[in-house]
């Protein structure tokens, strides 16, 4: 199957969609909630175009926090949210895409980097603005990566299958 803009922008959309939605419905699991959109940008890093990741990575953190708007804007978390996802994805398209890394190693680079780049935001925006509660750099990058672990454990086992699944049904494949 030869992949197409349109392609491209369906698969983007329904990704999006499903990580917004997955988000939506495990909003009440403060450990769960973030694993949705986490898993469809790492999935778009491996089957579309970096712009598309981009845009994804920017729009899908968005959406979810306008739809789970409660009354008080915080635009501190939803930058920081928007940084390291957005880094996990391009941190994973480029090494998979570019540099020729296998599905595995580039998904713990993405993992890795997005985590430490989210990490340099929230220091960042604390060192400039001092606003955020949410210590140093090494505090944040460790307590984003160990807090997370279950869900980190979850894509390191299944995303490597999933992207294997649909390179065999849909014939999505590497571009050289």
């Amino acid at each position: 199957m030869k992949k197409t803009l349109a392609t491209e922008i369906f698969l983007t959309l329904l990704f999006m969609i499903a990580g917004i939605a997955g988000m939506y419905f495990l909003n009440g699991n403060e450990k769960a909630w973030l694993l949705p959109i986490y898993t469809a940008i790492i999935l778009l890093a491996y089957i579309v175009r970096w712009e598309f990741v981009l845009s994804a990575g920017f729009l899908m953190p968005l959406i979810s926090y306008l739809l789970s708007f409660n009354g008080a804007f915080q635009v501190v978390p939803l930058i920081i949210f928007i940084a390291e996802i957005i880094a996990t994805g391009l941190f994973i398209y480029f090494p998979y895409e570019k540099w020729n890394f296998g599905i595995q190693p580039s998904l713990v680079t993405g993992i890795f980097l997005g985590r430490l780049f989210g990490g340099i935001a929230a220091w960042l925006i604390k060192l400039i603005f001092s606003e955020g509660s949410f210590g140093n750099l090494y505090s944040y990058t460790v307590d984003s990566l160990v807090g997370d672990i279950k869900g980190i454990a979850v894509q390191l086992a299944f995303v490597p299958l999933i992207v294997l699944l649909l390179n065999k049904l849909f014939g999505i494949k590497k571009r050289r």
